[in-house]
């Protein structure tokens, strides 16, 4: 993860602009809190994302726009609860984003997007795909097997992970052109 405690003093003029910026994201969806943004948020990515309207350099998409809030507000200086709803915000734009680039034939987006998403993504969050899908963007073919199968820890994500791999080395769902993309 990204984030660290940091100690630092703000001045009132930082805290109030952190609070506004917090309060601009939970605009957006109509909640108060940062639980009440994650689930909201949750809601609306899960429906762009199954109908593949899910888009990451649309400035006008609501995810986007909560991604940007979020980032604007230093991590360090919310509560643990709050702190974490705002990783997983986060992550989760990020780790969509891979799969929106990947269809966009975005290989360099893809790439940034999924390290991007590893730094936020808590190292004991129990999703397994961002790390399957970094392997993959970055052409790891050998270690994407190895992470599948070598060092298979059966969970919710591992008929995805062999479904994603499998596509991946057949060429299916848009992977052919994309590992034939050169960055």
């Amino acid at each position: 993860m990204l984030g660290f405690l940091c100690f630092a003093e703000f001045s009132k003029e930082e805290d109030v602009q952190m609070s506004q910026t917090a309060q601009e994201a939970f605009d957006l969806f109509g909640v108060n809190s940062f639980r009440a943004l994650h689930d909201a948020y949750m809601q609306k990515d899960q429906d762009k994302f199954l109908f593949n309207t899910w888009c990451y350099d649309d400035p006008t998409d609501i995810l986007v726009q909560t991604r940007e809030a979020l980032e604007a507000i230093d991590p360090g200086v919310l509560d643990e609860d709050d702190r974490m709803w705002w990783y997983e915000i986060i992550w989760f734009w990020y780790h969509h984003a891979i799969s929106a680039s990947i269809r966009k034939l975005d290989k360099a987006r893809a790439r940034y997007f999924a390290c991007m998403a590893l730094a936020y993504q808590d190292p004991n969050h129990p999703n397994r795909i961002t790390r399957l899908l970094w392997h993959l963007v970055y052409d790891r073919l050998a270690e994407a097997r190895r992470f599948v199968y070598e060092c298979q820890r059966l969970g919710p994500d591992h008929e995805t992970e062999v479904e994603l791999l499998e596509d991946y080395e057949s060429g299916d769902d848009g992977w052919a052109a994309f590992k034939n993309i050169k960055v």
